[in-house]
């Protein structure tokens, strides 16, 4: 259950990070997850592991969907 909370309220940080312009989409894909790894683990939620595998495996799979992001950004604001 707290997992579940948890991934609403990243969802609602990153939108939030995102719309506000606070940062870029790219490292707010990477450091708003990284931030609620570490909530998660404090709280005992999650595994804890090395958290640097865990980033490295993000980064390499968001990496796309963080290009294809600020690409839309782009694109769409200079239309």
């Amino acid at each position: 259950m707290i997992l579940t909370i948890l991934s609403y309220a990243m969802i609602i940080v990153f939108m939030f990070v995102i719309m506000k312009k606070k940062m870029s989409p790219f490292t707010a894909l990477v450091i708003i997850p990284l931030c609620f790894t570490i909530i998660a683990m404090l709280a005992g939620v999650a595994d804890k592991g090395n958290i640097g595998d865990f980033v490295l495996e993000g980064v390499a799979t968001t990496a796309n969907t963080g290009i294809m992001l600020l690409f839309s950004i782009l694109y769409i604001t200079s239309m």
